[in-house]
């Protein structure tokens, strides 16, 4: 049945601005693009390896349709693009899979991640192709099949369909990859390469193909030959200037992609499980993917958090905290085993994910001739470590605060490197302070209690002193005491004072 054609304004109505070829932008700086067109990406982003006949589906206006299919289902007719109900009667044992966007993007982030080690600039073009500006690269690798060569490689390693195509421009790159054309090296030969390919590539929307289609127009070709402002006018500006842009008449911008500040990795367990053999084999595995990462990008975390999925419940969530920037897996993974090797979960996780901080530049420190670690990364290493053990509250630095009570003249500091650490308000010591032990107890004791007797053994006899302290009056916890260094008969070194007031005698720390 023939469909009627739509009629058109052959004058327009309103005055367009037909825009001209750009003449300069063929004189600007030559490029070389590579498009890696992933055509069946929405299948192959599951990894599915099946014998048999397999497809991804999504819903379209109020049906389902095909999307990817494996070659399984190819041979059995289910294309994409036909109705699942006929792919169900080409292939009765049809295995069915939902199609998820999120996977396809991150496969793209991920394969683009991983050209940024051939180029600065990689851009994604959605939903299935990577493209890649190699001219400043060509002169490192040797040439542009080098590095043709290499992207393939990568691709079939994850085990993806491709087709990969360089042109001189983006979106000649990106026609001719999705039309399976040939490289085109030359801004001469273009035009002629790009003409024979058929509309489709150009993916613009479908009552614009329509359209052409009903003017006779089949290919780019066709398109090229059709007046400018006549084009402009009937099918649209912004047409006019894809097409400008295949041939370099016209600058095509793009932003490369940024890479994300953070690190993210997520981990499905076959089955329910509190074993934490199970959760370090799937920590370990995604660690391999971090340092691969730091490595590529040449930074280093401080900061990482491991949740927990459970199935009823919310999930349980570790923060996990270094002394100071790494990028060293096995460090990594020491502090995660020493706390994930005793985590006790309130229910069976059924998966994991790990997600670092801020990814920061990775600062290259100058090494010993022979190998030696540092005093300084030994010392990091076992506070973090102790730390991972015992909790980060329970791990802390000590900073001096300008006060002559002792119980009050120093207070609790964040455990980092040593040039992070400041002292609250410290000022000059006191002579006396040479004097004073490091280990004060809880309170004072009186000395003739029992608690206080738990420290040393026998009689007391005073060695050095007094140093008078009179301070606090001000905040109602004054002080008038007599402090002394004395020696029992066990042998212990004690730190005791005389009350002014009350003249009793009291114990207040221990000496090494």
């Amino acid at each position: 049945m023939s469909r009627p054609l739509q009629s058109h304004d052959l004058v327009a109505r309103e005055a367009v601005s037909i825009p001209g070829p750009d003449r300069a932008a063929a004189l600007a700086k030559p490029q070389s693009w590579i498009a890696v067109c992933l055509p069946n990406l929405a299948f192959d982003v599951f990894g599915a390896a099946a014998d048999a006949p397999a497809a991804v589906v999504e819903p379209s206006h109020g049906q389902v349709f095909v999307a990817a299919a494996n070659r399984h289902a190819r041979r059995c007719g289910i294309v994409p693009g036909i109705k699942l109900n006929a792919a169900f009667a080409l292939a009765a044992s049809l295995q069915v899979l939902e199609r998820s966007p999120c996977r396809e993007r991150a496969g793209l982030e991920s394969l683009s991640a991983w050209a940024q080690s051939l180029t600065s600039t990689v851009c994604i073009e959605q939903p299935e192709t990577v493209l890649l500006e190699v001219a400043g690269s060509l002169k490192l690798f040797g040439s542009l099949a080098a590095l043709k060569h290499r992207v393939g490689e990568e691709v079939t390693r994850r085990r993806w369909a491709s087709r990969l195509c360089a042109a001189p421009t983006a979106v000649a790159a990106l026609w001719l990859a999705r039309g399976g054309a040939e490289d085109v090296e030359s801004l001469g030969s273009l035009a002629g390469r790009l003409g024979s390919l058929p509309l489709r590539v150009t993916r613009w929307p479908l009552e614009i193909q329509t359209l052409l289609l009903d003017l006779g127009v089949r290919t780019i070709a066709d398109c090229l030959r059709l007046p400018r402002d006549g084009f402009a006018r009937r099918i649209g500006c912004e047409y006019l200037h894809d097409l400008d842009r295949s041939l370099a008449r016209r600058f095509d911008p793009r932003l490369g992609l940024v890479p994300a500040q953070r690190w993210s990795a997520k981990r499905e367990l076959y089955q329910e499980s509190s074993d934490a053999a199970v959760f370090m084999a799937a920590v370990e595995d995604m660690l391999d993917g971090l340092a691969a990462e730091l490595r590529r990008r040449q930074a280093q975390v401080r900061s990482l958090r491991v949740e927990f999925e459970h199935v009823r419940r919310p999930p349980t969530c570790e923060s996990f905290d270094w002394a100071e920037p790494t990028h060293e897996r096995d460090r990594l993974l020491r502090l995660l085993r020493d706390r994930l090797e005793r985590i006790d979960l309130p229910a069976p996780a059924v998966g994991l994910s790990v997600t670092t901080g801020f990814l920061l530049a990775l600062q290259a420190r100058a090494v010993d001739l022979f190998d030696k670690i540092p005093i300084e990364t030994l010392s990091q290493v076992l506070l973090e470590r102790l730390r991972g053990r015992l909790g980060r509250d329970a791990v802390h630095g000590i900073a001096s605060v300008a006060e002559h009570r002792p119980e009050f003249a120093w207070s609790k500091s964040v455990a980092r490197p040593r040039d992070e650490i400041a002292c609250v308000g410290g000022g000059p010591l006191s002579p006396w302070a040479r004097h004073r032990p490091l280990w004060l107890l809880p309170g004072p004791l009186l000395l003739s209690s029992t608690e206080a007797h738990r420290y040393y053994r026998g009689a007391v006899e005073r060695r050095e002193g007094p140093e008078r302290i009179e301070s606090g009056w001000w905040d109602e916890r004054g002080a008038g005491r007599d402090y002394y260094t004395a020696v029992s008969d066990g042998g212990e070194k004690l730190w005791v004072y005389r009350d002014r007031r009350s003249r009793d005698w009291y114990l207040h720390g221990l000496f090494g």
